[in-house]
């Protein structure tokens, strides 16, 4: 890719911060992700997907900052991946067991800044819960934890931290 741009924050030489769009004269990026869905695995009932990819986003040129040349595009984590199992306990009762995670990204062209608070991108792994229960046709009731290993993380701003979950549906 060519003529990337990025709004890189910083300080200036009297400790104020300071926000500034750089061109990045090309930045290669290349990966390769896959994908694997099961329905009745091993017994009936019993579903699950997941997937994963790789990114390896290198900034090629960029005589602006020639120090990020090499480096790891940032808030591009090398690795990705998520996926879900679920299982029908019953017909009417469902449960289900999801997971999300990234690796670590710097947050600068120079791949300096690292960090788990207000305004970087951390490492992320999360695990979600659920039970679900069909009441009738009509109606249901679920109960879940979503991030239940309670994994402090960032995207800029803070992901929520364990959240219990109560949800009813109506449908016609």
């Amino acid at each position: 890719m060519e003529d990337a741009l990025f709004r890189q924050q910083g300080f200036n030489q009297f400790g104020l911060v300071v926000n500034t769009n750089q061109n990045i004269d090309e930045v290669r990026q290349a990966g390769v992700e896959g994908i694997v869905e099961a329905s009745d695995w091993l017994i009936p009932g019993l579903d699950f997907e997941v997937n994963a990819s790789f990114v390896d986003s290198e900034i090629i040129s960029n005589p602006s900052l020639p120090v990020s040349e090499g480096k790891q595009f940032p808030r591009i984590p090398y690795w990705r991946a998520n996926g879900s199992i679920r299982y029908a306990i019953t017909d009417t009762v469902k449960a289900s067991v999801g997971f999300r995670m990234n690796t670590e990204t710097g947050n600068n062209l120079e791949h300096t800044q690292f960090g788990d608070t207000f305004g970087y991108a951390s490492e992320q792994f999360t695990v979600d819960t659920r039970v679900s229960w069909n009441v009738t046709d009509h109606a249901e009731l679920s109960f879940g934890i979503d991030n239940i290993n309670n994994d402090k993380a960032w995207a800029f701003h803070p992901f929520p931290q364990r959240t219990f979950v109560l949800e009813a549906k109506w449908r016609q």
